[in-house]
């Protein structure tokens, strides 16, 4: 009797493990995290399988240079081929996306959804992970925390300027209040001999009018015409005292803001940052109050310059 029980409780056993291994049905894993950013600076990192790589913990363990993706990354059936691994997304819009991995024979489903904050400035980021039922005990039982760790990058990526543009950005307030500067407009080809020769002019002229120079000189380039540039160049000073007609200073708000690029690199180097700056603040929804300026704390560039430059971008805005 007690072995017939046995077996019977086996056989159960047995097909209830082939029913939960087989079984054309899904338990979903829900997470979901808060990401200090407006919804349309999210959602492209997961809608897009090309920056899957950017927070997805399996793909960060494999060689990019492996990766194959189709022709476009961003539609339904669009595919990433990533070792043993193959993303294929069914479904997507702006905010959400329905990824299957497949895995040998396993499928798993990824369904990513983003929802904004009523102010804009936040949004919430919800994954379900649908499994089999074996895959959902076995994940329940012994969680490996991949959609933690998936999402804290995701957080980690969009909320660090560095990882995400590229150079460390921030806000600060305005630092120089009062600037001694001279300006020139020349062809864009003697942009840096324009810069040597004002340097000079002010440091003269400053020398001249008995005026203390102990920072570090500052430039900004207006495109005028096609071949034309107007360059101001400048160096903060503590007080006005009287100057050449040549010169002039610049004021600017004790109160205002501004966003900094540090910048470590050759001077033809620099547009790179320019552009990673353009990007924040229209993705921070700023507002430029002037012209950005370039601040030399390694010294002003040389006609030929190819060294590493200490270079402080900055930018006012409001």
């Amino acid at each position: 009797m007690r072995k017939k029980i046995f077996l019977t409780v086996m056989a159960l056993l047995i097909l209830c493990f082939f029913f939960l291994w087989w079984a054309p049905i899904n338990f979903g894993i829900q997470k979901e995290i808060e990401i200090a950013s407006p919804i349309d600076h999210v959602t492209g990192q997961f809608t897009d399988l090309r920056n899957w790589r950017n927070w997805n913990t399996e793909l960060h363990t494999l060689d990019t240079a492996s990766f194959n993706y189709s022709r476009q990354s961003f539609q339904v059936n669009s595919i990433l081929q990533a070792g043993t691994h193959q993303f294929t997304i069914l479904k997507n819009s702006a905010a959400y996306v329905l990824v299957k991995e497949q895995t040998g024979n396993t499928n798993e489903y990824h369904s990513i959804y983003a929802f904004s904050d009523s102010l804009g400035s936040f949004t919430r980021v919800i994954w379900i992970r649908a499994l089999s039922p074996f895959q959902w005990i076995k994940e329940t039982l012994f969680p490996r925390k991949e959609m933690d760790t998936g999402l804290a990058h995701l957080k980690n990526f969009i909320e660090d300027p560095n990882q995400y543009y590229g150079f460390p950005i921030v806000i600060s307030p305005i630092e120089d209040t009062l600037v001694l500067t001279s300006t020139t407009r020349v062809l864009k080809k003697d942009q840096i001999r324009a810069i040597q020769m004002l340097n000079q002019q002010i440091r003269q002229n400053a020398a001249t009018n008995h005026i203390v120079l102990d920072q570090p000189l500052m430039t900004s380039i207006n495109h005028i015409q096609k071949d034309s540039i107007q360059v101001t160049a400048g160096i903060p000073v503590s007080e006005v005292k009287p100057i050449n007609k040549d010169l002039a200073y610049l004021r600017m708000p004790k109160a205002g803001r501004m966003v900094i690029i540090n910048y470590v690199g050759s001077y033809s180097g620099l547009a790179a940052a320019y552009g990673a700056m353009d990007k924040y603040i229209a993705e921070k929804r700023l507002h430029r109050a002037a012209i950005a300026y370039e601040k030399f704390l390694s010294g002003p560039p040389t006609q030929a310059d190819n060294r590493q430059m200490t270079i402080k971008l900055c930018s006012p805005v409001f």
